[in-house]
C-alpha cells in the first residue's frame, strides 16, 4: 500500500517538470519555422541579383518587370538585414533605354547632299614616256584624277497605298580635272592617240613628240525614281526595300595637244607626187552615253540611343541606251619630202582638212551604288524632324565608255569602266 502511494506521488510530480520542456520545444519550432519563411525570400533575392549581374547584357534588352515576390521578399527582410538590402539596391541598375524604330508616317521628306567625289575612268591615255629607248621604262601619261564637288537633291512623298513612299533623286556631278602637261627635250614622248591607221592620218615612224598636254572633263546627270517602305525587323533595326527606275546621261570630253613632232617620214607613193603624211596636233574626243533601266536595292538603319543611327544603302541598276563617240583630228601638219641622202629634206605645212571618226551603237551598262553613314536626328516642332548625315559612297559603272578603241576605225570599241568614290554630307527635313 505504501509503495502504490509513492508511485502515484512520483507520477504527479513528474508531469509538471516535463511541461516546460514541451512548451519550450514547441516555441522553438515555431520560431525556427518563422525564420525559415523569412530567410527563404532572401535567398531568392540574392540568386536573382547574381543572375542579373551574370547576364547583364541579356537583361538590358528585356522589357519584363520584376516579379512581385521579389519586392515582397526584399521588404520583408529590410528590418533583419538592412546592410544587404542597401547593397543589393546599389548594385541593381536600370536597363538602358532601347530606341524604338519609327513607324511609317505620312510625312514629306526633303534632303540635299553635298558630294565630294573622285572619278576614275579606265582606258584614258594621252601618251607614253621614253617610248624609244625604254631605259628607264616608259610611264603612262593620262588624266590627273582629283576630288571635285557635286550635289544631289531628293524629295519623298508618302502614298496612301500600304505605307509606301514615292521618291525622286537627282544627282549633278560635272567635275573638270586639272590639265596634265608633259615635256621631253629628246622628243621621246609617244603619241598613242595618233597611231598608224592609214597614211592620210599618220605613219608609224612619225609617232614621237616633245610636248603633250591633255585635259578631261566629265558630266553626269542621274535621275532615280524609287518606291520605298519601312519594314521593322526589331525595335532598333529597320530596312527599306527599293524598287524603281534609273535614268542616266554621262558625257566625257578629252582634248589633247601634241607639239614639237619628231618627223622622220614626209610622204608616200607616188614619188613624183607624194601624198603628204598628216600629223594631228590636236585630238578632240566626245563620248556620250544615255540609258534607262530598272533599279532595286535596300536601305538598312540601326537605331541607337540619343537619336543616333548607322545607315547602309546598296542599289543596283541595269540600263540600256546609246553610245555616241566622236573622234576629231585637228590642226594637222602635212609632211612632204624625204631625209638625205635620198632626199633633200622634209617640209611641213598646215593642212586645212580634219579627220573625224564616229561610233554610234546601242548597248547596255550597269552600275552599283554603296553608301555607309552615321547620322543624328533631332525633333522640330510637334511632328517635324531633321537629320544630319556624314558618310562615304562608292559607285561603279561597268561598260560606260567607248573610248578605249575610238582611235582604230577598223576595230569595234570596247566598253571601259568608271568609278566614283568619296565622302558626302546630307541634310534631311521631315514635315
Amino acid at each position: 500500500m505504501r509503495s502504490d502511494q509513492s508511485d502515484k506521488k512520483r507520477k504527479r510530480t513528474a508531469y509538471p517538470k516535463t511541461l516546460p520542456i514541451c512548451l519550450f520545444w514547441m516555441s522553438f519550432s515555431l520560431l525556427y519555422a518563422s525564420q525559415i519563411e523569412v530567410l527563404e525570400p532572401l535567398s531568392m533575392v540574392e540568386e536573382n541579383i547574381l543572375l542579373e549581374e551574370s547576364t547583364a547584357e541579356q537583361m538590358a534588352f528585356s522589357n519584363e518587370t520584376p516579379f512581385l515576390g521579389e519586392e515582397i521578399a526584399a521588404s520583408s527582410v529590410a528590418g533583419l538585414f538592412p546592410d544587404r538590402i542597401n547593397w543589393t539596391t546599389k548594385k541593381k541598375a536600370a536597363p538602358p533605354e532601347i530606341p524604338v524604330a519609327a513607324k511609317p508616317t505620312k510625312s514629306l521628306r526633303v534632303s540635299i547632299d553635298a558630294l565630294y567625289f573622285k572619278p576614275i575612268q579606265d582606258s584614258l591615255k594621252y601618251g607614253q614616256t621614253n617610248s624609244m629607248s625604254f631605259s628607264p621604262p616608259g610611264n603612262t601619261i593620262g588624266p590627273s584624277f582629283t576630288y571635285d564637288w557635286g550635289v544631289r537633291g531628293s524629295l519623298a512623298i508618302p502614298l496612301r497605298y500600304d505605307d509606301w513612299d514615292l521618291s525622286a533623286a537627282y544627282t549633278y556631278f560635272h567635275p573638270t580635272m586639272p590639265t596634265v602637261h608633259k615635256t621631253d627635250d629628246n622628243q621621246y614622248l609617244f603619241m598613242v592617240l595618233t597611231q598608224s591607221f592609214f597614211p592620210q592620218v599618220n605613219n608609224f615612224s612619225n609617232v614621237q613628240c616633245g610636248d603633250i598636254k591633255g585635259k578631261w572633263r566629265l558630266k553626269m546627270d542621274v535621275l532615280n525614281i524609287e518606291l520605298k517602305r519601312i519594314c521593322l525587323v526589331s525595335r532598333s533595326f529597320l530596312i527599306k526595300p527599293i524598287i524603281g527606275i534609273q535614268l542616266a546621261e554621262v558625257k566625257q570630253r578629252i582634248v589633247v595637244n601634241y607639239g614639237r613632232f619628231y618627223i622622220v617620214n614626209g610622204g608616200v607613193l607616188p614619188l613624183d607626187n607624194p601624198i603628204p603624211i598628216l600629223n594631228a596636233q590636236k585630238i578632240i574626243s566626245a563620248n556620250e552615253v544615255y540609258g534607262v533601266g530598272p533599279e532595286f536595292g535596300g536601305e538598312m538603319s540601326f537605331l541607337m540611343p540619343k537619336n543616333f543611327r548607322l545607315f547602309l544603302k546598296s542599289a543596283f541598276a541595269c540600263m540600256f541606251g546609246r553610245f555616241n563617240t566622236t573622234m576629231k583630228y585637228a590642226e594637222n601638219l602635212g609632211s612632204i619630202g624625204s631625209l638625205p641622202p635620198n632626199g633633200t629634206g622634209i617640209t611641213t605645212t598646215p593642212y586645212p582638212d580634219n579627220q573625224v571618226l564616229k561610233v554610234n551603237v546601242a548597248g547596255s551598262f550597269t552600275m552599283i551604288q554603296i553608301q555607309g553613314a552615321f547620322s543624328k536626328e533631332w525633333k522640330m516642332g510637334k511632328n517635324g524632324s531633321g537629320d544630319f548625315m556624314l558618310g562615304w559612297e562608292t559607285q561603279f559603272w561597268w561598260n560606260l565608255s567607248r573610248m578605249n578603241g575610238f582611235n582604230q576605225p577598223s576595230l569595234t570599241s570596247l566598253g571601259a569602266d568608271m568609278s566614283l568614290q568619296g565622302p558626302y554630307a546630307r541634310l534631311e527635313l521631315n514635315f
